[in-house]
């Protein structure tokens, strides 16, 4: 503790008294004794004082305090008179955070990032609104997958850049360069056999994919909705892996977590040695509708498969951030209208929405980083 005021005063006083007294020729137990009185007295005061202090201290908002717990406050654009910036600049920081196709009044509160299905016709207005609330989104261009298939449900890479085509007049760069356009997600899901009648799509059809994308965008990163292990393992096709395979276009992959792919801490490490093989960023996140272990209690629309509880979202949310490089966080899905997630109440609850403060405030803490290999 640093001396008051006080005792500074006091303590040399002590000293004198003492001196004083074996000048005086006091016995050896009268020195003791009225030392000893005066020690006591002496603390006394310096007790009194120092709490008086203390006590003024806190009335007036100063002195030593526990420290708060951080408090979560919302990204803003910020005007001229606030930071000396120039208009329309964005203030932001940590990495994004939030589920896809989040609702628009929710932006840049408690949810900094999102993922935007968009149209030629609607994707500056919906560009604009994200960056008036200081949101870095990740564009999708070309819809469901239903647009991009063959009648036999197999990947068509024409129809995919004939969709990517209908773009080339409009100029997103603005958006680029501010940083409100994290990535163009080109596809999503590219090594379930389950969403291509039974194949994959092969790496060197995602890395055109890539380069197309950066032919009519050149600074704008790419990513895919794949976890980068499966990029690895089924490069060439399923279950084929592709020696000495490069990436020459593509920036980054998405890992997205749920119980059924084992432990998280083993997944989080997985996941991140693969990405840095393959020198890509990687962008982390959760299964949170449907990529829980049945302890919520909370049943997802997915036939058998539960939400993830509080205690999951913590844990499993943590960890993806903590024990990876993350460039963005995640979480699949918000229950949008019109879904079939739409009946289902999960961000709304009480408990859940608790747990996601923590893991924004955690998101936010860490280093910001640009989704670019």
């Amino acid at each position: 503790m640093r001396n008051t005021g006080a005792q500074s005063l006091l303590i040399p006083r002590i000293e004198r008294k003492v001196r004083q007294m074996r000048r005086g020729g006091a016995t050896g137990g009268r020195a003791v004794a009225v030392g000893l009185i005066v020690v006591v007295a002496v603390a006394v005061t310096v007790a009194l004082l120092t709490f008086a202090a203390v006590s003024r201290s806190s009335s007036s908002g100063g002195g030593s305090r526990v420290a708060a717990p951080q408090v979560l406050t919302p990204p803003t654009a910020p005007s001229d008179s606030s930071t000396g910036g120039a208009p329309g600049t964005v203030v932001r920081r940590g990495i994004p955070f939030g589920p896809p196709k989040l609702p628009g009044e929710l932006y840049g509160d408690v949810f900094t990032g999102t993922k935007l299905t968009v149209t030629p016709e609607s994707v500056l207005a919906d560009l604009s609104e994200a960056r008036s609330k200081s949101m870095r989104v990740f564009v999708i261009t070309v819809g469901a997958q239903g647009h991009y298939k063959n009648p036999d449900g197999r990947f068509d890479i024409d129809l995919w850049k004939s969709l990517v085509d209908e773009y080339r007049r409009v100029d997103l760069q603005e958006f680029v360069e501010d940083g409100t356009i994290v990535a163009h997600q080109l596809v999503s899901e590219a090594k379930a056999r389950s969403q291509w009648d039974g194949t994959v799509i092969s790496n060197n059809v995602l890395d055109e994919m890539a380069r197309y994308s950066k032919e009519i965008w050149p600074t704008m990163p790419t990513v895919l909705r794949t976890d980068p292990s499966d990029l690895e393992e089924h490069a060439a096709a399923f279950s084929t892996p592709w020696p000495g395979w490069k990436w020459r276009y593509l920036d980054a992959a998405s890992a997205r977590y749920l119980v059924r792919k084992g432990r998280v801490e083993d997944f989080a490490a997985t996941e991140q040695a693969s990405a840095r093989r393959q020198r890509l960023a990687l962008v982390v996140g959760l299964n949170v509708l449907s990529g829980g272990d049945g302890s919520s209690g909370i049943p997802s629309p997915r036939s058998g498969r539960w939400a993830m509880s509080p205690d999951e979202l913590q844990r499993y949310g943590s960890t993806m951030l903590l024990k990876t490089t993350p460039c963005a966080f995640e979480m699949w899905r918000y229950e949008t209208s019109g879904s079939a997630f739409e009946d289902v109440v999960y961000f709304r609850r009480p408990e859940i929405n608790e747990a996601v403060l923590e893991l924004a405030a955690m998101a936010s803490r860490r280093p910001a980083r640009l989704c670019r290999r």
